[in-house]
């Protein structure tokens, strides 16, 4: 075995690690998403991932959501303009109940509260991320571990 062979298996040990430490905190996330009820239509839970790859340098990972509005849900929304119509309007509907003639009313009412107070976030994936990065370390030390188990690290040069 190459000392680069060597190399791109600690790198797949290392992204095998951060895979499963991230998909930990996507896991984590989603329950706490679920806990805070601030779910309605889904697209910001169904939008988290979790992912890992290999780099010439190692490894690199992200957990996040996909969904446009998961930004706004997470860290809440300082006091400023309203908030685009049609995504509130979702909501007035779905969460709310208030439908035909009311919807329009409700919905601007609901924007300009918004814009005049912010929103208060819920930190799904911070949390989770802090609780769990004492973890990442072992975590990456158990990859390496099984993907190097029996194998030896050190070749000589003739």
């Amino acid at each position: 075995m190459s000392a680069q062979s060597n190399a791109q298996r600690l790198n797949v040990a290392l992204a095998a690690g951060l895979a499963d430490w991230l998909d930990g905190v996507r896991v984590e996330g989603e329950r706490l998403y679920d806990e805070a009820g601030r779910n309605f239509t889904g697209a910001t839970r169904s939008g988290l991932y979790s992912e890992a790859q290999t780099t010439a340098d190692g490894a690199e990972g992200a957990v996040g959501s996909r969904s446009p509005h998961a930004y706004f849900v997470h860290e809440g929304r300082g006091p400023g303009k309203p908030p685009p119509y049609e995504p509130i309007r979702r909501w007035v509907e779905g969460k709310l109940g208030v439908a035909d003639r009311l919807v329009f009313v409700v919905t601007q009412r609901v924007r300009l509260k918004i814009a005049r107070f912010g929103t208060k976030g819920t930190p799904f994936l911070q949390e989770p991320f802090d609780r769990r990065t004492p973890d990442l370390v072992p975590t990456l030390s158990q990859s390496i571990d099984r993907a190097f188990e029996g194998a030896a690290l050190l070749e000589v040069a003739r």
